[in-house]
């Protein structure tokens, strides 16, 4: 077994670890966190291999707070069983498959995994907030209330509403639109980039003396992050989140 052969399986990029130790990085996320699904590929020799993530899935989910359980990892083991895979009462998901399986199991891993993130976020204390509801909370805790407009709508320059997550001192002559954007796996979310990135080329044409700002999500790479900022400059202001303070200091002022 080497990269190649995962490679040629499933298309995903494989890294050598040790010999006879592959780690799969796939196109999927945890959903509640921007980190993508892996898996670890163990060569047992005689043909066989072990599939697993390490422990990673449960860990994640711990960081954000989710309370573990010995309860709750047997009902999460009751869904892997479908898969021919488990879950270990120290947390690692695993499995093991004959080497010429490997792309016909990786791909029933990954949806193990995508099935097991679902599963894990109903065990949030709370649903996990989405990036808008934490720019929301920062701006509403942080100022005066009365300033702040959610979901505000004005109307572009084809007579089309349009709509801003957040507005600051509406019907001001320092009135401010703001739009986050969040980040999906490695880049920022590209739907909602090109999304704002039409709204606001209306947005500038009917109203050029406000101010529009895009804000964006921590975690993109740096390539990811540059190429949303250079489809978006020419029209708003971005921001890089990276803390309440610098947010307010920007918004508020």
């Amino acid at each position: 077994m080497n990269c190649m052969l995962i490679k040629e399986a499933l298309g995903y990029q494989c890294t050598p670890v040790k010999e006879g130790v592959f780690f799969l990085n796939s196109a999927f996320t945890h959903g509640y966190d921007p980190e993508s699904l892996g898996a670890y590929v163990v060569d047992n020799g005689e043909g066989k291999l072990t599939i697993t993530d390490d422990g990673n899935q449960l860990f994640t989910a711990q960081t954000h707070g989710v309370n573990i359980t010995p309860r709750r990892i047997k009902k999460l083991d009751e869904l892997l069983s479908a898969y021919q895979l488990s879950i270990k009462h120290t947390g690692e998901v695993t499995g093991t498959c004959r080497e010429d399986e490997v792309g016909h199991f990786l791909a029933r891993y990954f949806e193990a995994s995508i099935r097991l993130t679902d599963a894990i976020s109903e065990m949030f204390p709370g649903a996990p907030k989405s990036f808008e509801d934490r720019v929301g909370d920062i701006l509403i805790k942080g100022m005066d209330r009365n300033r702040v407009t959610r979901n505000f709508t004005t109307v572009g320059s084809s007579g089309h509403q349009l709509t801003f997550p957040f507005a600051i001192d509406v019907n001001t002559d320092h009135a401010k639109v703001i739009q986050p954007i969040s980040t999906r796996g490695q880049d920022p979310r590209w739907s909602t980039v090109m999304q704002t990135l039409g709204k606001l080329v209306e947005f500038k044409q009917a109203h050029e003396s406000t101010t529009a700002f895009v804000v964006l999500e921590p975690g993109a790479n740096p390539e990811g992050a540059a190429q949303a900022k250079a489809a978006l400059v020419k029209y708003a202001n971005i921001l890089e989140f990276s803390s309440d303070n610098q947010l307010l200091s920007r918004l508020a002022a």
